[in-house]
């Protein structure tokens, strides 16, 4: 980096003049990213009037050198070229001849100096073939092949997975693996986050560099985007919400000009889908609900529509009965909570691959996220955090009266809910709800008839099924609850676009050496209508 250069990053991009070769380097990637500094004026900052002089003089002093060398064999050559002797003729008496005026010769002409750049041009098309000149962008080197994501056979517990081969849907998208493009742009996004929260201290090896800066260019413009510029997703005046799409120039500018107020509420959807791929994946209950993704709001205001009703009769001069309607439109409103996740990492460890490390940070993030996703959807209060099946009002209530579980106990809770409740739901996605204990003294049940021990349920009891239907695990739940559930009637709203924040500061992360990262996702979530449940709070303790 020549002074021309940096004279230009102070004058056009506020560096200081006593800072670090990575201070330059970092705004030279940032003017070359937001295209303050264009190529050809790049090209000529770097320019040195010195360096092209001698490159001339180089090249006039290779051509003389060889000049040089090839003078002997000239001369030799010359010496031993013979010609025939010519045949003597009778001398003629002199005749005095007037000597011929000598012209003075004129100086040679220097030839034209040509620049070190023009000299390799010129050489590369000797051969008369076309010269072929192009870039290589840095999202180039990473190939883009990608294929449908499937549910694993096999859930985290080595049980069958109910959707295993099936293709992971988020609403109305169809997720795939991610291409090493995907992966490299969720470094460097990660990387860019560290540095616009400006946090000290952190290994070179997580440091943007130019070709990350390049990276986060292609990014800002060919890849689509989630979450929200300016504003943490509520109503908030002057909020751009943005869902899975592709950034506008003034929303470049905004993500990249003040990424510390207006960045931290958006992420690539690559990202964000690498978060929320691992409850998807491995969930014992989130893959079977209904999950509608939203970009903005705290809460969702909705409507819930009931069945009509009709009565016989008809007969001449008699009127039909009318519908009374009031009641058949109800509220269906939603608030959206947030979770929140903390890690402490090792900068050391973060040094020595800080690639292997971010997948790592991704799959324990997605873990922590579905076990929470997982208890919200089964136990949740519903005033500080979404709303759980086992409290939804109106839910039917089945007693199992504080013994031991019977085969007519499980019975009635499958006929607690009604046949058109069930009609168009997958029979895989209709399941019970319960702990560990619950499950294996559902399993233990005999047949009842003396001397005969078989199991009522059959002895596959890895399987997790009741009555042909899944059995969730969820062990915050007491041995007194269980329940029996249409999954896709309980709706989840997810906020796109995870928040990340991280720091090295205080005494305790500087003494540890270590960086504190955070996370924050929102979700709300509750049942259609208790019709879709049944509710058990007398099993056995």
């Amino acid at each position: 980096m020549n002074p021309k250069l940096k004279l230009w990053l102070q004058e056009h991009m506020g560096v200081a003049e006593d800072a670090s070769a990575d201070e330059f380097s970092n705004a030279l990637g940032k003017a070359l990213a937001t295209g303050k500094l264009t190529g050809e004026k790049y090209a000529d900052l770097l320019r040195d009037p010195k360096a092209e002089q001698a490159s001339e003089i180089k090249s006039l002093l290779t051509d003389l050198a060889a000049g040089i060398k090839s003078l002997p064999e000239q001369l030799a050559g010359l010496m031993t070229k013979t010609t025939p002797e010519p045949v003597a003729e009778p001398k003629a008496a002199p005749v005095a001849v007037a000597e011929p005026v000598v012209e003075p010769k004129a100086a040679p002409t220097a030839p034209k100096k040509r620049s070190l750049f023009a000299d390799m041009f010129a050489k590369m098309g000797t051969d008369g073939a076309a010269m072929d000149v192009s870039t290589f962008d840095a999202h180039k080197q990473y190939a883009t092949t990608k294929s449908a994501l499937r549910f694993a056979t096999t859930d985290k517990h080595s049980r069958p997975h109910p959707m295993g081969g099936q293709q992971v849907r988020d609403g109305d998208r169809s997720l795939d693996d991610q291409s090493e493009l995907d992966k490299a742009a969720c470094g460097v996004w990660a990387k860019f986050l560290l540095h616009s929260q400006k946090v000290s201290g952190i290994p070179a090896s997580m440091r943007m560099t130019d070709h990350d800066w390049q990276m986060l260019d292609y990014m800002s413009n060919d890849m689509k985007w989630s979450g929200c510029l300016r504003g943490d997703g509520t109503e908030t005046e002057g909020v751009i919400g943005v869902r899975g799409r592709l950034l506008s120039t003034n929303e470049k500018a905004a993500l990249l000009d003040d990424a510390t107020s207006d960045g931290l509420e958006i992420a690539p959807i690559v990202f964000d889908d690498a978060i929320i791929t691992v409850p998807y994946l491995y969930g014992e209950f989130f893959p079977y609900v209904t999950v509608v993704p939203i970009t903005r709001g705290r809460r969702i205001e909705g409507g819930a529509i009931g069945q009509v009703t009709g009565s016989s009769g008809g007969a001449d001069a008699t009127d039909i009965p009318l519908f009374d309607s009031t009641s058949q439109v109800s509220a269906f409103d939603t608030t959206i909570f947030g979770w929140n996740g903390a890690i402490e990492i090792g900068l050391d460890f973060l040094s020595d691959s800080p690639i292997n490390v971010g997948a790592i940070i991704t799959q324990m993030y997605g873990e922590a996220l579905m076990a929470w996703l997982d208890e919200q959807i089964v136990m949740g209060d519903g005033s500080t955090e979404p709303e759980g099946i086992v409290e939804k009002s109106g839910t039917t209530s089945v007693s199992h009266g504080s013994i031991a579980p019977t085969l007519s106990a499980y019975v009635n809770m499958v006929a607690g809910i009604a046949k058109n409740e069930k009609a168009t739901v997958p029979a895989e996605r209709i399941m019970f709800g319960g702990n560990e204990t619950s499950y294996y003294r559902a399993r233990q049940i005999a047949t009842g008839v003396t001397g005969d021990t078989r199991l009522v349920f059959g002895d596959d009891i890895e399987s997790y099924s009741v009555l042909g239907h899944r059995y969730g695990i969820n062990n915050t739940m007491p041995n007194t609850k269980l329940f029996f559930a249409c999954m896709p009637r309980y709706r989840m709203y997810r906020r796109l676009g995870l928040s990340m924040r991280a720091s090295t500061e205080g005494k305790t992360l500087i003494r540890l050496n270590q960086m504190l990262l955070t996370a924050r996702a929102r979700f709300g979530g509750q049942l259609e209508r208790g019709a879709c449940a049944v509710y058990v709070s007398t099993a056995q303790a």
